[in-house]
Formats: structure tokens, C-alpha cells, sequence
């Protein structure tokens, strides 16, 4: 680990933290760890001596790096641990929680170094600073997540409170993570964070599931979205709502398709609803109310509705 200089077009110069490594075909590779900042305002906050708080940390880094386990040291691997570490750092990265601030587990492995670490261990070409340029539009997308909570739901007192107490925010903040990891084909993780997520909230979304902009899971326990799943932009969805499969007696055979519905922009599917099968399509516009069972698909600006005569009402004995 090293500290490397760059000049930006304004000609200030820029410090990062850069570790070295050797590609598969033995040629030299550099992975940025760390952006430090620009070297003259790093010198008003240590007392003028930017770079040598740069060196220093530097150091540290190296220290924590010598602890990690080897690559070839598979066992090592806690896949839960792991992924409440990304899941926590990520949050407190995104939102500034004071109780979600990552704790430097691990032997005190900084963040950075532990995740290079752990793609290293399991062999993925994904380094943290590909992760950080991916969460840029994670974050911009949870931000549009939770204007459509506050806008969608009359009982949200701020987006604080969304971003804080919410289980439907907190599991969609989980799933866009998830999601990243998913789709760079990295084992394990990925449904390991939809797991911590599912348990905590009650809300079970695969990771493969792909979910537009502005979305909103209202309550949500019970709450099922399959894994090839497609959920456009604009689409609220209440407690106990399904997005499954129809039938699985011939799971080898369905592994690799679409066996989840595809739900349209602009759509209402409120409690209860089972949408099924990897052919149906919910059209735009579509609202969907409570305790329907679905397998065929609705077209645009439709309500479907419920209705039973049923019900009888007697008086109490």
C-alpha cells in the first residue's frame, strides 16, 4: 500500500491510498483503497503535514493487511459476517448513522482492505473501488426510494424516519446492494445479504430480482419477489404480496428462466395479491387489489379486484 500523488486539472494535487498487485497474467496492477483528498486542505486538517498523515495511514493499512488470512485459506470465509460488514459500512456510508458506523471488525482490517480481501479470497476481479463507483447509482435510486415512501405513505413523519424505521426501505436498501454482487456472479454473498435482510423485516426479494426506480414496499411481512422478477419504475407494493413461480416439479429443467412475472411502471399491488409465472405481465397503470391470484397477464390502465358474495354477518349468541 502506497501513497500516490495526481494532479488535478486545476493543478491541485490529490492524494490516494493505492495497493499493488500482479494480475492472473503475472503484469503489475494498481487498486485505489482509499481517496484521501485534495493535499492542501489534508494539510489544514493534521497541521500542515498532509502527507505524512497520508504515509502514516498508509502504514496501518499495511499492518491490518499483513492480518488477513491467505487467499488459498477458503475456510476463513464467514459469508454472514461478511455480508453484515458491507451491509452496515454501506448504510453508514450512504445515511451517517452513529449506530450503524462499521465497527472495524475483523482484526481491525479498514474496510477497503477487508473487501479486496474478501473478492481476492473468492476469486472475483471486483475491487473496492469498483464497488464504490458502483454505489453511486445505489444511492441515487434509494434516494428516489425513499421520496416514494414519504410520498406514498401519509404516516411518514420525515424520510428520517424511513431511512431509520422502515423494514421495507431497509430491505430495498439490502436488495440494490445485493443486487451489485448478483449480477458480478460473486457466490454466496448476495443471498446471504437478502437472508439478514429477509429475517430482520420479514421480506424475502432474491437478489437477482431487478427493480426499477421510485419504489416502495408499504408494512411489507410476507412480502415475496422470485428471483427473475421484473419490477418497473413507480410500483408500490403492500404486506403479503407474491411474485412467484407457477409450478416447480421440473426445477432443473427452470433454473436458468424466466419463471417470475414482470410488473409494468406505475403500478399498485396492494395485500395479499399472488402474481405468478414467468409470462404473466402487469401492463402500466395496472392496480391490483387485495387477494387476487394471478397467472395471466393484465393490460395497461386496468383494476383488478376481488369480489365475493360470500360473507355473511350474524348476530353474536
Amino acid at each position: 500500500m502506497f501513497v500516490k500523488k495526481s494532479k488535478s486539472k486545476s493543478g491541485r494535487i490529490y492524494l490516494q491510498l493505492v495497493q499493488s498487485g500482479k494480475k492472473e497474467d503475472g503484469s503489475p496492477t494498481h487498486v485505489v483503497v482509499e481517496k484521501l483528498g485534495y493535499l492542501d486542505d489534508l494539510d489544514r486538517l493534521h497541521g500542515g503535514d498532509g502527507f505524512g498523515w497520508a504515509k502514516r495511514r498508509a502504514e496501518e493499512f499495511n499492518k491490518a493487511l499483513n492480518k488477513m488470512p491467505s487467499s488459498s485459506d477458503e475456510t476463513s470465509i464467514d459469508y454472514k459476517c461478511a455480508a453484515k460488514r458491507i451491509i452496515t459500512w454501506t448504510n453508514a456510508y450512504f445515511f451517517g448513522s452513529p449506530c450503524l458506523q462499521d465497527t472495524q471488525s475483523h482484526e481491525n482490517v479498514p474496510f477497503p482492505v477487508f473487501f479486496n480481501g474478501l473478492m481476492e479470497k473468492l476469486g472475483i476481479d471486483y475491487t473496492f473501488s469498483d464497488y464504490d463507483a458502483d454505489m453511486v447509482e445505489v444511492k441515487a435510486m434509494l434516494l428516489e426510494d425513499i421520496d416514494a415512501a414519504f410520498n406514498g405513505d401519509p404516516a411518514a413523519k420525515s424520510k428520517e424516519e424511513i431511512v431509520r424505521a422502515y423494514p421495507g426501505f431497509y430491505a430495498t436498501l439490502v436488495h440494490r446492494i445485493a443486487h451489485v454482487f448478483y449480477k458480478r456472479q460473486v457466490p454466496v454473498l448476495p443471498r446471504m445479504m437478502s437472508e439478514i435482510a429477509h429475517s430482520s423485516t420479514g421480506i424475502d426479494i432474491h437478489p437477482g430480482a431487478k427493480i426499477g426506480h421510485y419504489f416502495f414496499i408499504d408494512h411489507g411481512t410476507g412480502v415475496v419477489i422470485g428471483e427473475t422478477a421484473e419490477i418497473g419504475n413507480n410500483v408500490r407494493i403492500y404486506q403479503g404480496v407474491t411474485l412467484g413461480a407457477k409450478s416447480l416439479e421440473h426445477a432443473d429443467e427452470l433454473r436458468e428462466k424466466k419463471r417470475h412475472p414482470t410488473v409494468k411502471d406505475n403500478v399498485i399491488i396492494y395485500s395479499g395479491a399472488s402474481i405468478l409465472g414467468g409470462d404473466t405481465v402487469i401492463g402500466n397503470n395496472v392496480t391490483i387489489g387485495s387477494n387476487v391470484f394471478i397467472t395471466f397477464s393484465i393490460e395497461d390502465n386496468k383494476i383488478v379486484r376481488f369480489e365475493s358474495k360470500n360473507y355473511s354477518i350474524i348476530d353474536k349468541k
